[in-house]
């Protein structure tokens, strides 16, 4: 009884998601050079940037009907500037995300159930509490701090904050994988992006991006410019279909912030 207490609000949730041809995909791009990782584009309402700021380091579950009757986890991010989708960088491994890079090769896509948020809510003031915040990322595991840093970069130097010193150590093989988080993450906010120009305000608190690149160095380096390289962004898929946006699950707990 509790059981289907507990899971009946999700179901209905998720039944309904469905018949509404589920969340909206923008597109997905398959990065090269990066050891199979793909960045998928969610459309996403206010209400899901907004509960993504106050609370980053959060997850979706995913479930694909056509694929697989299971709802998967990943971690979610938003890129910058970019007040329309949520996007979920994963890499494939195992069955599951094999089939749906696949999938997302196809101009049709899919139906993408999505059920979130999840997860822990007070990671951010956690953060903002101590004098230095000191991070360690592997491989695609980076994708967790993404809307972390973009989070304390805009509450550094704020008279409430007492944290000074903030740094990421990033060790990666892949170099596709570290231009395109390098151009669509991470230099918008700390390059000091002339046209958006935040990245390089006076009042900000130091923010360190060390990458330690432990793969074999690339046929052809590219630099990412402070709005990405060409390069890392193809070949994408923009997918036609139906779909809404994304909206916090009401049933999900870490949607309650």
């Amino acid at each position: 009884l509790y059981y289907a207490a507990s899971v009946t609000p999700a179901a209905v949730q998720a039944l309904a998601s469905f018949k509404r041809g589920g969340t909206a995909v923008v597109r997905a791009t398959h990065l090269p050079e990066s050891g199979g990782c793909v960045e998928l584009c969610l459309a996403a309402t206010p209400a899901a940037q907004q509960a993504l700021s106050a609370a980053p380091l959060r997850h979706v579950r995913l479930c694909v009907p056509a694929l697989s009757p299971l709802w998967h986890p990943f971690t979610v991010c938003a890129a910058p500037h970019d007040d329309t989708t949520v996007r979920l960088l994963f890499r494939q491994y195992g069955t599951f995300t094999t089939k749906l890079a696949a999938r997302l090769h196809e101009v049709r896509r899919p139906v993408v159930l999505v059920d979130g948020y999840h997860g822990d809510t007070g990671r951010l003031e956690t953060a903002l509490q101590h004098d230095a915040v000191i991070m360690v990322a592997g491989g695609i595991g980076v994708v967790s701090y993404l809307s972390l840093v973009a989070q304390l970069h805009a509450h550094l130097g704020r008279a409430e904050c007492r944290t000074q010193y903030v740094v990421l150590h990033w060790m990666c093989r892949d170099g596709g994988l570290v231009r395109h988080v390098a151009a669509h993450y991470l230099v918008p906010i700390i390059g000091g992006d002339a046209e958006h120009g935040d990245g390089g305000r006076e009042d900000a608190v130091p923010i360190q991006v060390v990458v330690h690149h432990t793969g074999r160095a690339p046929r052809t380096e590219t630099l990412p410019g402070a709005h990405g390289s060409h390069g890392a962004l193809r070949p994408y898929v923009e997918h036609v279909g139906g779909g809404t946006p994304f909206v916090p699950a009401a049933f999900s707990p870490g949607s309650r912030t």
